[in-house]
């Protein structure tokens, strides 16, 4: 293990593997993507496109953020693609993550293919959801729990106020 500082990263770092172990710090609005496989510890992007595999941790990102696997805290300022997120998902704008295990707040839209959990924000929508959705609008295509919104979708079936699914 080493100490590597690039103008794109500051952590302990495995070259051989591409794993970090610690910190990555891109230059505020200069940086160039990175990319690693494993990070972790914390992520702080201010303008970033973080191409990596797995986050372990806590990861902050102003503008944009992308992880295959988030796993721990992941806040965006505005957007934030990936594959899974478990744990908090919190971003300014939208989300749009294929799996969420745990909580996905946005304040405008969050697109899912399965969320398991709690998902909030203005407009959500998902193929499943097993759990609670709370938002303006929220449609999916599967519903196992319920959605609390001015309109609430679950398939075929449209309800104002409260929508459940068995």
């Amino acid at each position: 293990m080493t100490i590597m500082y690039t103008p794109v990263m500051l952590f302990d770092s495995d070259v051989r593997n591409n794993v970090g172990e610690g910190l990555s710090f891109p230059d505020a609005m200069l940086s160039l993507p990175n990319s690693t496989r494993r990070l972790n510890g914390l992520s702080i992007n201010l303008y970033d496109i973080m191409d990596s595999y797995e986050i372990n941790g806590v990861q902050l990102s102003a503008l944009y953020n992308s992880a295959n696997i988030s796993n721990g805290i992941t806040v965006s300022g505005a957007i934030y693609s990936g594959q899974r997120a478990n744990g908090i998902l919190i971003t300014g704008l939208s989300s749009s993550v294929r799996e969420v295990n745990g909580l996905s707040a946005s304040a405008i839209c969050n697109v899912t293919h399965s969320m398991k959990g709690l998902q909030i924000g203005t407009i959500n929508m998902n193929n499943q959801t097993y759990g609670l959705q709370i938002g303006l609008f929220n449609k999916t295509k599967r519903l196992k729990g319920m959605q609390l919104g001015l309109w609430n979708k679950n398939g075929k079936l449209g309800l104002p106020l409260l929508n459940i699914g068995w």
